[in-house]
């Protein structure tokens, strides 16, 4: 995407009447899509500052902003100097199509209206002092046809760039798009059946005062108790452990949509997410060879458990270096590969092999397996960037 040479200012309206999608004021969604790469500064305008503040208060903590009770305020919030845009208070925009007529704004250095179905939808200003010029004094609802004097270029948005919140199958449409961009082209290849069960569930926790933390810590206990029952060396409590990391799998990508349906994503909560799951990975491929060597009395698996256990390390390490840790990118389709099978595919292989008491099939084969995707994955990076 294009840099912006200046940093955008955004106006937006919290209008109690306007319908909310998923429960949160249509605004902060759109603020929180552009947050991280667009927005310097969020303007809502509301007759309602306290509901705003203590309202949403979390949802607010990642965004820079100002509250102003109408448009004739707004100037008072606005670098007469920055960009603008402003977005009709009555919808909502497809964030994709939405940054495609930004970078045509930037490109052109000029105001720009946006025009869905025939109707004025955002105004782009490259300077904010052109805006100024033309806001009302007063009034505490807006429209942004109050721009009755706009001269400028005009870009004509895709018919489904705009989601109508007066119109209730529009509003069903954002809130459907919202829940098809929860699945993470990342998932595995196996985990993807998960969402078909965690999203149903987020949706349910999303009503709740329950945080996406709280979530993250109940999947780390009960991945942990499956742990200790997958090392009993007995059947009944094997297979048991196993349906709770597969539990733990539903759970972990709960807390990931709830965060994103509530917009209490954190960078914070995602560290703590991944050290739930590596904790919950290192206690399974301790727990395995622990069951087989106590049910098989064989000293040969616990060899094979500490070459699994360096192997899956060495993975983890290896993924984090060469793929996480790089600027977030669209991912190329050997990226995308890995990231797949690093995800937690494996603990369904782990509940089919229980059910069939052959644990020791993926010993072996996880212990090989690990090393050789550890080895590829860097030969691979040394190949391409």
């Amino acid at each position: 995407m294009t840099t912006a040479a200046a940093p955008l200012q955004v106006v937006l309206s919290v209008a109690a009447a306007i319908p909310v999608v998923m429960g949160v004021p249509a605004a902060l969604r759109v603020a929180h899509a552009l947050v991280e790469d667009t927005i310097d500064r969020c303007v809502f305008v509301t007759d309602s500052g306290s509901t705003l503040t203590h309202r949403w208060t979390p949802q607010l903590r990642r965004l820079s902003w100002a509250s102003v009770a109408s448009m004739g305020c707004v100037a008072s919030a606005l670098d007469d100097a920055s960009p603008v845009l402003l977005l009709d208070p009555e919808g909502i925009p497809d964030i994709s199509e939405l940054r495609l007529f930004l970078d045509e704004c930037r490109t052109r250095k000029a105001p720009t209206e946006w025009l869905w179905s025939g109707r004025r939808v955002a105004v782009y200003y490259p300077a904010a002092e052109a805006l100024v010029a033309q806001l009302p004094r007063g009034g505490s609802r807006w429209s942004i046809s109050m721009i009755a004097d706009f001269q400028g270029g005009r870009v004509i948005a895709h018919a489904r760039a705009w989601y109508d919140l007066n119109d209730l199958k529009a509003v069903e449409r954002a809130e459907r798009d919202l829940l098809l961009s929860l699945r993470k082209e990342t998932d595995g290849y196996l985990a993807r059946l998960d969402r078909g069960i965690s999203i149903p569930i987020s949706l349910v926790l999303a009503r709740t005062p329950i945080t996406p933390n709280a979530i993250t810590l109940i999947s780390l206990l009960i991945g942990l108790l499956g742990v200790g029952l997958l090392a009993v060396p007995t059947f009944a409590p094997a297979l048991t452990g196993a349906v709770l990391l597969w539990c733990t799998c539903v759970l972990d990508g709960c807390d990931g949509e709830v965060a994103r349906l509530k917009l209490l994503s954190t960078p914070g909560g995602a560290r703590f997410d991944v050290v739930a799951d590596n904790i919950v990975h290192v206690g399974i491929f301790i727990a395995l060879p622990i069951h087989l060597r106590l049910s098989h009395a064989t000293t040969m698996v616990i060899p094979a458990g500490v070459v699994l256990l360096a192997g899956m390390l060495l993975s983890m390490a290896s993924v984090w270096w060469l793929l996480l840790r790089q600027p977030v990118r669209p991912r190329g389709a050997v990226a995308l590969f890995y990231e797949r099978v690093a995800s937690r595919d494996f603990i369904y292989l782990i509940v089919v092999l229980a059910a069939v008491r052959r644990l020791e099939w993926f010993l072996w084969a996880a212990a090989a397996g690990s090393h050789l995707f550890w080895i590829t994955l860097w030969l691979l990076s040394r190949r391409r960037p």
